[in-house]
């Protein structure tokens, strides 16, 4: 009983695997909603997937000296020929390490171009805590357009992308929607491939499904998830100049 007290007081660290490629412009949105979370235990790897304009100068411009001493810095400097050459990024590789080493609880996937609601994460904690059965679960997102809306100024509003059922997140759910507890990906587990695949976050959710069964709703709001023009396509070109 001790033992088990001694958990649930514990407050629980989050992993943020930032994806960053070419951004900067927009990955601001996401860093200064981390710097404005209310709940302060959390790391980030930020993963660049070899920019031409790398974030790592933006987020020690952004960041205090405390809060930069809990983000480590992946860069991947393959070129379009490495990746085609290998049959893709490495990308998995880089978040599987962060997993691996960087001593988190709780992990979620954080794109560039989206931001943090300011109390997911101290949901999160709340949530895995009280639940501490619960292997992996989604929460809603709040979709806006960068490019005309202020994410702190976006009311939610009904999405397709948010359910409230239990779910097969395979293909179900946004890539920012789902946290899991780090030891669904620990070696011999759920891992993120090496090369990367066309659907990365489908095929790390099926992953995590297969080994531990249907994903349940949270009950809150996470992220602030960025729609766009030209989302699927070549982006580059709407964003990575200032």
């Amino acid at each position: 009983q001790t033992f088990l007290r001694s958990i649930m007081e514990k407050d629980l660290t989050v992993l943020l695997l930032l994806l960053y490629y070419n951004r900067p412009k927009l990955v601001r949105n996401m860093l200064q909603s981390i710097k404005e979370s209310t709940y302060k235990n959390w790391k980030v790897a930020l993963i660049d997937d070899g920019s031409d304009f790398p974030a790592e100068p933006i987020v020690r411009e952004m960041f205090t000296e405390e809060e930069l001493a809990k983000v480590t810095f992946y860069s991947i400097p393959d070129t379009k020929a490495d990746k085609q050459a290998r049959g893709g990024s490495i990308i998995g590789e880089k978040m599987n390490e962060a997993m691996d080493t960087l001593g988190c609880d709780l992990v979620i996937l954080a794109c560039d171009d989206d931001a943090v609601h300011p109390d997911y994460l101290g949901n999160l904690n709340t949530y895995f805590k009280t639940n501490p059965e619960i292997h992996y679960a989604y929460s809603h997102i709040i979709p806006f357009n960068p490019y005309e809306q202020d994410w702190k100024t976006v009311e939610p509003t009904p999405s397709w992308l948010n359910k409230t059922h239990t779910l097969d997140p395979f293909c179900q759910v946004d890539a920012s929607q789902v946290c899991w507890r780090t030891y669904c990906c620990a070696p011999g587990k759920a891992r993120f491939p090496v090369p990367k695949t066309a659907n990365l976050d489908a095929d790390i959710y099926g992953r995590v499904c297969e080994e531990f069964g249907l994903c349940p709703y949270t009950g809150f709001y996470g992220q602030f998830k960025a729609i766009f023009p030209n989302q699927l396509g070549n982006h580059s070109s709407y964003d990575k100049v200032d």
